[in-house]
């Protein structure tokens, strides 16, 4: 397997910065260079460096415990040859609360998009936060170092 298909899309990376999740990553996407002809992964930062690569398990640390990722398989609304939609192999990572709220789920290519994805929705619809002094996102308002958010 790609380290890239380990890792989620520079997009995503650059996304869950904007957001506010710590830019501390184990590899990072670089810039396309004369020995690679497209954007690549690369372990660890460079001064060149243009988002952080999250792999599967730092995005796996972020997420909550009720986010679980799977491998999936997904139909489109267009039709094949065959008349049924167009199935897609992939991963899926579902965001399942409490009775009281609505499930949410991704579907990627790979599992660190899948899980890139949602951190990023959760982010985005504020069901998830980040705490203030180590930015590390908690559904509990609580982080890690028990500080509150």
């Amino acid at each position: 397997m790609k380290l890239q298909e380990q890792c989620c899309t520079r997009e995503q990376g650059e996304r869950l910065v904007q957001l506010g999740v710590k830019p501390e990553a184990t590899f990072w996407w670089m810039p396309a260079n004369s020995s690679h002809h497209a954007e690549y992964v690369h372990y660890g930062w460079h001064s060149t460096a243009i988002a952080p690569a999250y792999n599967v398990a730092e995005l796996g640390i972020m997420l909550d415990e009720d986010c679980k990722s799977e491998k999936d398989t997904a139909f489109s609304t267009e039709e094949s040859d065959c008349g049924r939609g167009v199935r897609t192999d992939g991963f899926s990572c579902r965001y399942v609360p409490g009775f009281d709220q609505n499930s949410h789920t991704e579907f990627e290519v790979t599992e660190a998009q899948a899980r890139a994805g949602m951190l990023i929705y959760l982010l985005e619809n504020h069901v998830m936060f980040l705490c203030k002094k180590c930015q590390m996102p908690s559904i509990s308002r609580i982080c890690e170092t028990g500080d509150c958010i």
